[in-house]
């Protein structure tokens, strides 16, 4: 943007749109499953089975076909809004130290006792300014899941 103002202005514009798209598009997704939930209970599991494979099946795409590195995962039993610590490392080479971190996640009204709770953390980046060695990612070549 040529002025602070006009950038402001396209900040908040963006923000904005991109709330309410996300806003749009939670509805649309939402729509058939509040909708069948009590009286078409048969269609809801459906929608609910659907939903699970398709999630599962881009997860796993993402996995086996864009990341060689393992997945770190991590387990934890508590009560409900008892926080998760979820770990974070670089998709492709696990020697990408700079990647290496954990997001603290809570949910406070999950899980029931005839739920589990799966959280799912996502980042752009590793650390901003990394002091902890190892291979950076523009040294990560991505093909063994190592380096």
């Amino acid at each position: 943007a040529s002025t602070p103002v006009l950038g402001l202005a396209f900040m908040a514009l963006f923000g904005f749109g991109s709330i309410l798209g996300m806003a749009a598009f939670s509805a649309a997704i939402a729509v058939p499953f509040t909708l069948t939930a009590r009286s078409m209970t048969w269609v809801h599991r459906g929608l609910q089975l659907i939903a699970g494979v398709v999630a599962f099946g881009f997860g796993s795409y993402i996995v086996f076909e864009k990341g060689a590195a393992l997945v770190p995962s991590n387990k934890k039993r508590g009560p409900m809004g008892h926080p998760l610590d979820v770990p974070l490392g670089h998709k492709d080479a696990a020697y990408v130290r700079s990647h290496f971190d954990g997001m603290e996640v809570r949910v406070t009204d999950a899980p029931r006792a005839d739920e589990i709770l799966v959280a799912v953390a996502v980042t752009d980046s590793g650390r901003p300014l990394p002091r902890v060695g190892g291979l950076t990612h523009e040294e990560a070549e991505g093909k063994d899941g190592l380096r």
